[in-house]
């Protein structure tokens, strides 16, 4: 008997960098990682890119966590 178990990867991992991607971009990227992303912008801007996230980078998140994007 020969048992398969199918992985997501590691469990928690560091942050991906979003910093200077557009909007679809960033949920493109999120969505590679299994995240999911908020969006805030910074108040007036034109809120097309992203200028900060939190968590930060290299932070270790898990699947399925939110990351906090700032745009501007």
């Amino acid at each position: 008997t020969v048992s398969l178990v199918v992985s997501l990867g590691p469990r928690f991992f560091p942050a991906p960098e979003f910093r200077s991607l557009s909007r679809s971009a960033a949920e493109d990227r999120a969505a590679e990682y299994g995240l999911h992303v908020t969006f805030s912008t910074i108040p007036g801007t034109s809120g097309q890119i992203v200028f900060s996230q939190s968590p930060g980078v290299g932070t270790q998140v898990e699947y399925g966590d939110t990351i906090q994007l700032f745009m501007v």
